[in-house]
Parts: structure tokens; sequence; C-alpha cells
């Protein structure tokens, strides 16, 4: 019978002197500086470090072409792609997500930002649709992205099949008449798939991000 949860030994986000450390062997060029105190709001697991998108790639779309890259590596070459394309065509990140990060960025001067998130377990067992209804007032979806970031860091936190499953919960993808979602598992290899967003899976939670307390996305954004 198949368990969810974290089984692979990841708790808790790495210090981040420890994530600027394993992003400098894949992104060696980036300005690492870190300024300032750094809040954990209610909701996360404590903070990640992610390159900006684009100090990683022209456009979104390819900074999240070469973070999948990466993961091929890091994983032996063992990503399975089930009819999830990435294009120009198919591939947003929705804009909710979109104008958080942008409101992250620029509170950040150097090419990384700090981010407190969660790595699913919040949202556990909700389908896409229905996490977004229970967002926190500052809380937003992440994209392959930023998750391929997180794992890349934290590769420990998808290792296995009973490995809680990963929406990521910033991402549109467009396939026909459907919305769709990106979703990560580990099934004879690292799977990148899609799930339609109006469809449960009780052994899966969506990654999410936040802004400080006391800010509501709706209103400043």
């Amino acid at each position: 019978m198949m368990k969810s949860g974290y089984f692979s030994g990841y708790g808790e986000p790495k210090s981040i002197e420890e994530q600027v450390r394993i992003l400098k062997g894949s992104f060696p060029y980036l300005d690492y500086s870190i300024k300032g105190d750094f809040c954990r709001p209610k909701g996360s697991e404590g903070l990640f470090v992610i390159p900006k998108w684009n100090k990683v790639g022209e456009t979104y779309l390819k900074a999240t072409l070469k973070v999948i890259d990466i993961l091929r590596s890091l994983y032996g070459g063992r990503i399975i792609k089930w009819g999830n394309d990435f294009t120009e065509y198919t591939y947003y990140q929705n804009p909710r997500s979109q104008k958080a990060i942008e409101f992250i960025n620029e509170q950040h001067p150097s090419d990384i930002v700090i981010l407190p998130a969660q790595f699913g377990m919040r949202l556990k067992g909700s389908s896409v649709a229905n996490a977004k209804k229970r967002f926190y007032v500052n809380e937003f979806g992440l994209s392959t992205y930023e998750v391929g970031i997180m794992l890349i860091t934290h590769q420990e936190r998808l290792q296995q099949y009973d490995d809680l499953r990963i929406y990521c919960l910033g991402d549109d993808v467009r396939n026909g008449i459907y919305r769709i979602s990106t979703w990560m598992y580990v099934h004879e290899g690292f799977n990148i798939s899609g799930i339609r967003d109006d469809l449960s899976n009780r052994h899966s939670g969506g990654v999410t991000g936040f802004l400080p307390d006391r800010v509501n996305i709706d209103k400043v954004l």
C-alpha cells in the first residue's frame, strides 16, 4: 500500500550557506551576495535560495529547460516525460505567481532571492484548483523552475515512490480544453508529467512560496 510523505531524508531546508554551495556547482557565475534578515511566514518550512530566472536563461522557458537538464543529470538521466511538452506556446507562469516573483526579485539586489516556501505537505491531498483556494493571502504557487531549483539543492525530497508527489502550482500549461499543471514524482525514474487542475491525488501536494505575513498579494500586486 502506497504511503506518502517526506520519507527520503528531507525535513526542512538546508542552511542558506549550504544551498549556495550546492548551487555554485551548477551556476558558478551568479552573484550570491546576501543582505538583510529574512522572515519565515506562517505555513513555510523555511528559506530556499532561488536564482533569478533571468540570470539563468534568456526567457522563463529557457531557464526552466536548463533546470530540467540539470535535474536529468542529478537523477542519472532517469527523467521520464509523459506528454507534458514545455514550449513557448504551451507553458506559462500563472499571473499571481509571476507578480509575486517579480515583487520578491525587486527586494533582492543580487542574482538570487531568499524565498520562504513549503515543499507540498501543507496542501497534501488537494487538487491544484482546491489548493489555490486554500492559499493564505500572502501565498502563491511555485512553478517548475522554482521547484526544480529546490530539488537541485534538496534532491532528497524526491527519491522514492512513497515520497509525496509534487504539484507545481505556479504553472499554467495549455493542453486542449483542460487546465494542466506540472506533476513530479518518482516511479521507475524521475517523472515529469501533467495533471488536470480539477483532479486530486491524496499522495500529492502543491509547492508554494510566501511573501511576508503582512502582505496581501491581491492588494499589492
